[in-house]
């Protein structure tokens, strides 16, 4: 008798499992959304569109375009487009706080950056450190832009560490064990 209801419990557990759906999953970050869709842009450069009027978007933080998100969904991706419906979304909390004026007191100038939707940076209170763009991937904030002073003009990449991260301040480490405190502008 108790093999039996064992045998049994056993085959309906195999049942359940084997009739769940399992949903494909694809990350990247948001190169467009509307209130019904959103489309990822992913590693690769491939585009691709879903529909999210019935998706899960309890750990969805906005869909700001350059936000790093991950889509889970049902269906096939063909060329972009398909069947495919997001049945979750999402997207990063620390990309949405990170827009926005974030300064820091040098001596007695007030020096930072701006950073945008899509990327976009640009340099406040100096002449020299001119910020273009920027990039969040994990807890690694990357800042890209164009040097000018000494008499001399580079690009460069600043890589920081996002040690902590609020509406208000932005601690962040460096790679050479330097750390820059930074507050929103407002």
């Amino acid at each position: 008798m108790r093999t039996n209801f064992l045998l049994s419990a056993l085959f309906a557990a195999l049942m359940i499992v084997g009739c769940q759906s399992k949903h494909n999953s694809l990350t990247g970050v948001i190169g467009d959304a509307t209130v019904n869709t959103v489309t990822v842009v992913t590693t690769d450069g491939d585009k691709v569109t879903f529909g999210t009027m019935d998706a899960d978007r309890s750990d969805c933080h906005g869909l700001l375009i350059g936000s790093p998100v991950t889509i889970e969904y049902e269906g096939d991706i063909e060329n972009g487009i398909g069947t495919a419906v997001a049945v979750a979304v999402a997207t990063s909390r620390e990309y949405n706080l990170l827009i926005g004026d974030w300064t820091y007191r040098n001596g007695d100038f007030e020096q930072g950056f701006s950073l945008r939707i899509g990327g976009e940076a640009e340099q406040i209170g100096t002449a020299t450190l001119l910020y273009s763009a920027w990039q969040l991937d994990g807890d690694t904030l990357s800042l890209a832009g164009r040097s000018s002073g000494n008499g001399q003009e580079f690009d460069f990449i600043e890589t920081w560490t996002i040690a902590d991260l609020d509406e208000n301040t932005l601690k962040l480490e460096g790679e050479n064990g330097s750390s820059l405190t930074l507050t929103r502008k407002r």
